[in-house]
């Protein structure tokens, strides 16, 4: 069977055809594992409309084959087909997937809006959205099957965004195509675009490529009437978070559609709160507060309570406030708004409040360790020598009677022996002078019973250069290190200026942010240590 389904001409009967034939004949090609007749009346189909009851046909084949055979077309999300066997049909699949990858680049050309359309409904017909998570009511699922089939599923890179082999495709031709194959408004397209209905964010940026049509933002543009009364009205949670951010990366959207932003940053809807609400501060201050000011005053309870919050937190505009608690009729907004003007209060009266003077610092002293560390760090290396030995030669006798054979003692020993007492006296001006990759082994011995760490002059800056293996340029430094790589009696008498000044003189990065993460991302470690 799969030699006849690769030989295309006894199938299709033709020969001489033009390219997006040939295109069209590798796209459906596959469908022969069903029946051998079907190839060729589905190719008639999507060419010339006619035998349209083609479709009722392909309805009737095993879904879950359909959508294997097709590569998992319009799968957005990952999706798992049990018990479908592909080994014989492999080649054929990879076959239709570049050649559906190709098809797409003649739209616009010698693919015509129609055929793209009806291609569409028999990739759909087929798969009977098995295969897909349906993002959108709004439009048919054979436009959610066509959009993520052309723009993610025959790409092998989600991550590139070149859209050369799809450059005759338009955000007017989707809108076209769906009005005149789908029978409703061409608009509703843009649900198709931005909609990702019980999608995850992760598997949501798969479909990014389509941002990428050029006239997508003027389309916008031209049809804000429909954006503000349907798209905003209907789209999902996961749609207005996609419709938020795509609007934010242009100023012109961003400022044209400025009503919508503040509107979302008053919504119900956690995720599309958050991903409103700091756009806010990039708007003109006028826009805002006449949004604002709309939202407050005609919004549904729990709008004017989160724009009456929005409200406080801009630290403006309490007049408004004022005004809207004179005509708030809700409990609710109005407990909500007295709140908001308390917190004005509140900002008044500590902008009163002389600013605390920050005590004198003394940054601490990067105390070198002393000459007598050096046969510290060789005892130490001896000791842990002769008990590398000791394991290596057990683990051996251990092998000869064990089901399993071990050899992590002997290849840690074999390590060790690599190391001369020469090397671990060098390990003092390592920790001394910052300079110089300290090895995993060479800070077992600097550890071995806590000797070093445990002595007077061994200072923070030690600590810090046996955490990053005296790296330098290091860039991440865990609040965890506090409980079990530096001497509690090192962290006593310090202060977060201390710690921020040790890491610059560390040559870390971002010596600040790091400092300030060790407080604010990490509650019990941070607030605890530097309360």
């Amino acid at each position: 069977m799969i030699k006849k389904i690769l030989d295309i001409l006894p199938i299709f009967g033709k020969k001489d055809v033009d390219i997006t034939e040939q295109y069209l004949q590798g796209s459906l090609v596959l469908l022969a594992i069903f029946d051998e007749s079907l190839p060729k009346r589905a190719l008639d189909y999507v060419l010339t409309g006619t035998n349209p009851e083609i479709l009722f046909e392909l309805n009737k084949l095993d879904a879950a084959k359909a959508a294997v055979y097709f590569h998992r077309a319009g799968t957005l999300e990952w999706w798992y087909a049990s018990n479908v066997d592909t080994g014989k049909y492999g080649k054929v699949i990879t076959q239709g997937l570049n050649a559906r990858h190709k098809l797409y680049s003649k739209v616009g050309e010698s693919f015509s809006l129609e055929q793209v359309a009806r291609f569409a409904k028999v990739i759909a017909a087929a798969c009977q959205d098995i295969n897909i998570k349906v993002t959108t009511t709004q439009v048919p699922t054979w436009v959610i099957y066509l959009l993520v089939d052309a723009f993610y599923t025959t790409y092998d890179n989600a991550r590139n965004l070149n859209l050369e082999h799809r450059k005759h495709w338009s955000m007017e031709f989707i809108a076209n195509m769906v009005e005149a194959e789908a029978n409703i408004g061409g608009e509703n397209a843009l649900f198709a675009i931005f909609d990702r209905k019980d999608v995850s964010e992760y598997y949501a940026a798969n479909l990014k490529r389509i941002y990428e049509l050029c006239d997508l933002k003027d389309y916008l543009l031209s049809h804000q009437e429909f954006v503000r009364k349907e798209l905003v009205e209907k789209l999902s949670a996961n749609g207005l978070v996609e419709l938020i951010n795509y609007l934010n990366k242009n100023t012109i959207l961003r400022d044209t559609f400025a009503d919508i932003i503040v509107l979302l940053a008053t919504s119900s809807l956690r995720t599309v709160k958050k991903t409103a609400e700091p756009i806010l501060n990039t708007l003109p201050a006028e826009i805002v507060k006449e949004n604002l000011t709309h939202v407050l005053m005609n919004g549904t309870p729990k709008q004017r309570t989160q724009a009456a919050d929005l409200f406080a937190r801009q630290g403006e505009n309490r007049d408004v406030l004022a005004e809207a608690l004179k005509h708030e009729t809700s409990k609710a907004v109005i407990k909500s708004i007295e709140s908001a003007l308390q917190r004005f209060c509140v900002a008044d009266n500590a902008n009163t409040v002389e600013a605390i003077k920050a005590p004198d610092f003394t940054p601490l002293e990067d105390t070198p360790l002393p000459d007598s560390a050096r046969d510290i760090l060789v005892n130490n290396f001896n000791e842990m020598l002769v008990k590398a030995k000791e394991n290596a030669e057990r683990e051996i006798e251990e092998n000869k009677t064990s089901k399993h054979s071990y050899n992590w003692a002997q290849r840690h020993y074999k390590d060790l022996s690599k190391i001369d007492e020469k090397q671990c006296r060098a390990l003092v001006d390592k920790l001394n002078s910052g300079q110089g990759t300290i090895q995993v082994n060479e800070i077992q011995i600097i550890k071995h019973k806590n000797r070093i760490p445990n002595l007077p002059e061994y200072t923070f800056f030690h600590a810090v250069r046996v955490i990053t293996n005296n790296r330098q340029h290091a860039d991440h430094f865990s609040s965890h290190y506090f409980n079990s790589d530096i001497p509690e009696r090192l962290l006593s008498d310090i202060e977060l200026r201390h710690v921020e000044n040790v890491l610059e003189r560390c040559h870390f990065k971002r010596a600040t942010r790091i400092t300030a993460a060790l407080c604010l991302e990490s509650y019990q470690d941070g607030l605890r240590r530097f309360p």
